[in-house]
């Protein structure tokens, strides 16, 4: 079973991302999240494109947004958006679910 890439803190939330380097860690106080999207997405999977769920974070001190899938983090997704759903709206953060 994999370990869990988004964890929720009642301030704050801690990313484990996938970079060119390797996996980061990131502590995200909820004051430098912009906004925070469920959605839809086409990734590449296989010489094809695949439609998938998707989480983006939009943080302040970075340009490109955060990107979790359902096709990588299968057994975790659901669980994610219930999380997410909770924090954003304790912490008053504009969350946008188009599922």
């Amino acid at each position: 079973m994999a370990s869990s890439h988004i964890l929720c803190d009642k301030t704050e939330i801690v990313l484990t991302y996938d970079t060119k380097e390797g996996y980061r860690t990131m502590s995200v106080p909820y004051d430098k999240i912009i906004s925070i999207t469920v959605g839809q997405t086409e990734v590449r999977k296989l010489f094809r494109k695949v439609t998938t769920d998707k989480i983006e974070f939009k943080l302040r001190n970075r340009e490109e947004p955060i990107i979790y899938t359902r096709i990588d983090e299968k057994e975790h997704f659901d669980k994610y958006i219930e999380d997410i759903s909770k924090f954003a709206k304790d912490n008053k953060i504009t969350l946008h679910n188009n599922l």
